[in-house]
């Protein structure tokens, strides 16, 4: 197994102005031992306080200002030289300013949190977008577009390819609770550790999610994928058959099921797994 990093001295929690599900990001990566510093936190509260100071939402009910606000936040986030780039962390996303759909969403959450506005997390398949909720409607907010920009729930649809059944269900383009997000994080950090080929450390984080996050088609998948490289095809099998009920349209997660079932010598099932797969593409 590899040895953790060695997590450099920090101030206390209570030192940093601001904590927010974004600072609860760089708590986590810290805690296993990614290179997080308190120059990332620093660079985070600055950010909350620059939109502080820049953004007066008065009317966050009116789509107008809603708009205006998400536009600012976007501006901010260019000026200070954000743009999109694949990196996993926020902590690295804070250091080079190259931030996914991910790290780029909390960020924009942080600044939500602090000011008070009506914002929350919502997700295609292995994408991760904003929402500005009203009463009874709300605006979908690509972070990482250039520009960022309005997204209807029909552009998702057609772009991701959504089952019925998956909207149905709330697997995709709900409002993610409180406790949703929790566990989106914990499914994220348990991402970054499989990425690192710390399986172990990854399935618990996966365990987490999946408590608090029971409907996350991808950590299913993902948990699956880490019980096969440790020979537990059964429960591999297992959970990919949620991710499946969950997402009935990923061919990915149907082609590692078919090499599961191969793997136990259930080779008609396989096989149709692997049909379905090729029917999907």
């Amino acid at each position: 197994m590899a040895k953790r990093a060695v997590i450099p001295p920090t101030k206390s929690q209570n030192s940093f102005r601001c904590r927010t599900i974004a600072h609860r990001f760089l708590d986590l990566e810290r805690e296993e031992g990614f290179p997080v510093t308190d120059a990332e936190y620093e660079t985070l509260d600055g950010i909350i306080a620059e939109a502080e100071s820049k953004l007066k939402v008065k009317s966050p009910d009116s789509k107008t200002k809603a708009v205006t606000a998400l536009r600012n936040i976007h501006k901010l986030l260019s000026k200070k030289g954000f743009r999109y780039q694949s990196l996993r962390s926020l902590s690295q996303a804070l250091k080079s300013g190259g931030s996914n759909c991910i790290t780029s969403s909390f960020i924009y959450k942080a600044i939500a949190e602090t000011l008070g506005l009506p914002i929350v997390f919502s997700r295609a398949p292995a994408h991760l977008f904003i929402r500005w909720r009203f009463k009874d409607d709300h605006i979908n907010w690509e972070t990482t577009s250039t520009p960022a920009g309005e997204c209807s729930d029909e552009y998702y649809k057609k772009i991701f390819s959504l089952a019925q059944s998956s909207i149905a269900k709330g697997v995709y383009l709900n409002d993610l609770t409180e406790t949703e997000t929790s566990g989106l994080l914990q499914a994220h950090i348990g991402y970054m550790l499989h990425m690192n080929k710390e399986i172990n450390r990854a399935i618990d984080h996966y365990k987490k999610a999946l408590v608090l996050y029971p409907k996350h088609a991808e950590t299913h998948h993902n948990f699956g994928v880490a019980l096969a490289m440790k020979g537990e095809h059964c429960a591999a099998i297992e959970a990919f058959t949620t991710a499946i009920e969950l997402h009935p349209l990923s061919r990915d997660t149907y082609n590692k099921r078919s090499i599961a079932y191969h793997k136990i010598g259930e080779k008609e099932k396989a096989i149709d797994d692997t049909y379905a797969a090729f029917e999907l593409q």
